[in-house]
């Protein structure tokens, strides 16, 4: 009796580790690329990226940052593939939004987002506030455990994207980085921290304002 039971035990957790095991690699990788991404390591992030879209090529999360990661990296063509499959496939309005932005910005004619600025800084009579700052810099506080994190993370992802010329980006774990947490007295999630060009606190706030805060400092 005992051996018939040791044996119904034996099968049921090699057949939880063989249907699990495919979803715990999908996992590691995900989070792997997306950490190596978020830290602006492309090269690296690319292969596990790579790797979790074929395991799981109908996760739209995945082929949308495999596609910037692509376009940070100048590969447009293959970013473009990822960005269409999102933008017609993809179940989360907001990722088909980013996605079509991400494609209408990779059909512009080249140099035609950095003209426009420039004219006008031409014709002002003062120094614009994106002068006048310094190059900006946005952190980003989040947590594992928080819906509105994860909800936003694409959005903010995106705009990190489309600004690297002009602005700083940098997302910070709360649970693992208490003193900075501290520093910025830190108390919900996500929580934006915008700081100007020699390190100072211009806000500490909320998401709510985060496209007029971009335009704002950037003068975009």
């Amino acid at each position: 009796m005992r051996s018939i039971v040791f044996v119904r035990i034996l099968t049921a957790f090699i057949v939880t580790i063989f249907l699990c095991g495919p979803a715990l690699a999908d996992s590691t990788s995900r989070t792997q690329g997306l950490n190596l991404y978020n830290q602006g390591k492309y090269s690296q992030a690319l292969p596990f990226l790579q790797k979790f879209v074929r395991e799981s090529p109908y996760d739209s999360s995945g082929q949308y940052y495999l596609a910037l990661c692509y376009q940070a990296m100048k590969q447009n063509g293959l970013a473009r593939q990822h960005f269409q499959w999102v933008a017609g496939n993809s179940k989360d309005q907001k990722l088909k939004s980013y996605a079509a932005n991400a494609l209408n910005a990779l059909s512009a004619p080249q140099g035609s987002s950095t003209n426009a600025p420039v004219k006008s800084q031409g014709t002002s009579n003062s120094a614009s506030p994106s002068r006048q700052l310094g190059r900006c810099k946005v952190i980003m506080f989040e947590t594992s455990w928080c819906h509105y994190c994860h909800e936003f993370a694409p959005e903010f992802d995106a705009a990190a994207n489309k600004y690297r010329g002009v602005m700083d980006f940098q997302r910070i774990d709360a649970e693992e980085n208490t003193d900075l947490k501290a520093k910025y007295n830190v108390r919900s999630y996500p929580r934006l921290v915008y700081l100007d060009g020699k390190g100072n606190t211009l806000y500490n706030e909320g998401r709510g304002a985060f496209s007029e805060r971009l335009t704002e400092l950037t003068g975009k």
